[in-house]
């Protein structure tokens, strides 16, 4: 499933602190071939599984240009101080 993998790599590179650029290549190749019916619902189901998901994809998308447009379009559920990052992002 495309949503678990995409969390993986995403926790993956944050947890490791992001130190080798590659790691952000991956969440960026994940996010530029997502298939239409990618269900964001299910990758951010909650809070602390959403953190690092939305800190690697703000960061692919400043650092390498990622187009986000739309990718948080939606309301996900997520509470509080994350959903006000979702809409920054």
């Amino acid at each position: 499933m495309i949503e678990t993998h995409l969390r993986v790599i995403c926790f993956h590179l944050m947890r490791e602190g992001a130190w080798r650029p590659l790691w952000l290549v991956d969440v960026a190749a994940a996010l530029e071939f997502r298939p239409g019916n990618f269900d964001w619902h299910y990758c951010l189901r909650d809070s602390r599984r959403a953190r690092p998901v939305v800190h690697a994809i703000g960061l692919a998308h400043r650092l390498l240009g990622v187009k986000i447009e739309g990718i948080f379009s939606m309301d996900c559920g997520i509470a509080g101080p994350m959903r006000l990052k979702l809409r920054l992002l």
